[in-house]
């Protein structure tokens, strides 16, 4: 798989999560079309003895009680005749020397005695000791009693022709017997010859039941494969099987035709080499090489070619089944080019936003929901004097004082809450070499994808602004009292001129008047001297 160091990942997790989810529902599929009481599967943890079992098991074995130890479930329920036989096998099984597929009896719990058909898988961990058994159990009683009349009716027939003259015969259309060889009435009796045609009439009418037998049960075979290829064919992920052997493909389903562009014609028959649709066919030397390993694969990531050329990326999941007693691997590839391709859009998104934030003048952090700092970027550090390592999982208020304490704290579990929070307000910042700095902070929320919440906050440092503010506040009310004393001061002088104005205003007064009077005077001269 690729190495992601991104949060973006979790969408891979996600996509692994929904493969899983398509085969759990496979898995329901073929279990919900097998026959009741007929099929069931097993999962043995060879670690603690532990063992589930499919609700079909249940109704072979009649139990009611859940079941959990393995070795107590063998020995109680596999009959005294098999149970050497089994457990051998199941040894021979954990250690890797054939595999597990064998028929074996068992004693129900109402006593009835059931054949059964019992194949198990061996699953390794990376170091290759066994760790688990996944298996399936079949009831194949009615086909175990199905081969013994048959076995029983060759016998007899063996028997009859064995001790019968050499007499010939032919059967009709109508499927009657007609003598054929007139020698025979000379060499037996009519009698006895009408004995042994009966005897091998009913022996022949036997053989045709078995022979309607096995035609309705090739019949219902083909039908379940069918069946199977249909719920196979519902899975959208391409899906194929080839012989382990030969390495040939033997099934693809429309998934595989629709997203590979290949046709089951040109598929069927060829070898994987053939179509050779890996591009680095070193991941395939890879994958060859965990299989071996481990038996199976789940969500091994490569790129393969399509028919047209272009290039998928995928997550093979594969396993080895069995088909007629022969190997085969199944692979189911997920398809996730388009999850890659948003991937990287995503990575180069969040580069191009890890880098703005970490070189942002603001100081941005990230707090979880227990208040403990969970991303700082660099001028986050450099306002509080703390490197990266000092400051992440420590609980954001261990930087504030007092007062901001407690408004933070009310305004966090308003937010939390889902209350419209004013987004900005002042704080005072704790910073390591003890100086106090004043901080504007600027908060929101982020929801997670597990539905937990994150405050994303941005912190300006406005203390030189805020002592600029102090010292223009001071000199505001400096000049303030300047401006009243002057005012003041102008406010009596201009009272002064006021009165000063006022007695120029007498004196004007009193200048024209007597200006009028001298006026006056020398008009009443001249009419005295104009008399005289």
């Amino acid at each position: 798989m690729g190495n992601y160091k991104h949060k973006s990942k979790t969408e891979l997790i996600e996509i692994i999560n929904s493969l899983n989810e398509t085969i759990t529902v496979l898995n329901k599929r073929l279990q919900k079309f097998a026959e009741p009481g007929k099929f069931g599967f097993f999962d043995w943890d060879l670690i603690t003895n532990d063992i589930y079992l499919s609700p079909g098991i249940y109704i072979i074995y009649g139990l009611v009680d859940n079941v959990l130890n393995a070795t107590e479930f063998i020995n109680k329920f596999v009959h005294p005749d098999d149970i050497n036989f089994v457990n051998k096998n199941l040894t021979d099984a954990i250690k890797g020397v054939k595999n597990y597929n064998i028929n074996h009896r068992i004693i129900r719990t109402d006593g009835k005695i059931l054949w059964l058909n019992n194949r198990v898988e061996l699953i390794k961990d990376i170091n290759g000791k066994p760790i688990k058994l996944l298996g399936t159990i079949q009831e194949i009683t009615d086909r175990i009693k199905m081969q013994e009349d048959v076995f029983k009716s060759e016998s007899i027939y063996r028997i009859r022709a064995d001790n019968t003259f050499d007499w010939k015969y032919l059967i009709d259309p109508e499927g009657d017997y007609k003598h054929y060889q007139d020698i025979t009435e000379v060499i037996t009796p009519k009698y006895e010859l009408k004995i042994q045609n009966e005897e091998y009439e009913a022996l022949y009418k036997e053989y045709k039941s078995i022979n309607e037998d096995l035609i309705i049960a090739k019949k219902k075979a083909e039908e379940n494969e069918k069946l199977f290829k249909d719920i196979l064919n519902t899975v959208p992920d391409p899906l194929s099987v080839t012989d382990i052997k030969t390495k040939k493909y033997i099934y693809i389903n429309k998934g595989f035709e629709k997203i590979t562009g290949y046709t089951e014609k040109e598929i069927i028959g060829k070898t994987v080499t053939e179509i050779n649709i890996w591009k680095n066919y070193s991941d395939r030397e890879l994958f060859v090489k965990q299989l071996k390993k481990n038996g199976f694969i789940q969500n091994f990531e490569s790129e393969f070619k399509m028919k047209n050329g272009s290039i998928l990326s995928g997550l093979i999941s594969a396993n080895v089944i069995y088909i007629q007693d022969v190997q085969n691997l199944l692979i189911i590839t997920r398809d996730i080019s388009k999850i890659k391709k948003t991937q990287n859009e995503l990575i180069i998104s969040e580069n191009k936003f890890r880098t703005i934030v970490h070189y942002s003048h603001a100081g941005i952090c990230l707090i979880n929901e227990n208040s403990e700092l969970t991303y700082v970027n660099k001028q986050f550090c450099q306002i509080t004097g703390y490197t990266e390592n000092e400051l992440i999982n420590k609980n954001f208020v261990f930087l504030l004082d007092g007062k901001s304490k407690a408004l933070v704290k009310k305004r966090y579990l308003q937010r939390q809450g889902g209350e419209n929070v004013k987004p900005n307000y002042e704080i005072s910042v704790l910073c390591k070499n003890k100086k106090i700095k004043r901080i504007e902070m600027h908060s929101g929320i982020i929801k997670k994808a597990d539905g937990t919440i994150q405050t994303i906050s941005q912190l300006l440092d406005i203390t030189e602004r805020k002592k600029a503010e102090s010292e223009l506040e001071k000199y505001r009310e400096h000049l303030e009292t300047i401006v009243k004393e002057r005012t003041e001061k102008l406010e009596s002088i201009n009272q002064e001129l006021i009165e000063a104005n006022k007695d120029l205003g007498n004196f004007n007064e009193l200048f024209i008047n007597r200006e009028f009077r001298i006026k006056e005077l020398r008009n009443r001269v001249k009419e005295l001297e104009e008399k005289l």
